[in-house]
């Protein structure tokens, strides 16, 4: 895994789900693309989304967990997000 894309990494329940394209973190709601992992955290979340709704995920910044809402997943590689937590400094 290249330094960008763990850098760039999210987690649901602490399990890894993928990796957002942009350089920066998500931090606003809208449509992200990401790349995704092979493994349970992806399929975990995918299958939560259809049985339950939105789902609370998190990604690592400043040495923090910065929580955020995936909403939907309306294409394969694309999240729509939401409710992002509010940190003390970015």
């Amino acid at each position: 895994m290249r330094a960008d894309q763990k850098a760039n990494s999210f987690f649901f329940e602490d399990r890894p789900v993928g990796y957002f394209e942009d350089d920066q973190l998500p931090c606003s709601p809208g449509s992200y693309r990401y790349v995704p992992y092979r493994g349970p955290g992806h399929l975990q979340l995918q299958q939560a989304l259809v049985s339950q709704g939105p789902q609370r995920c998190h990604y690592i910044a400043k040495n923090a967990k910065r929580y955020f809402t995936v909403v939907a997943c309306p294409a394969h590689g694309l999240l729509e997000l939401a409710n992002f937590d509010v940190p003390d400094a970015f």
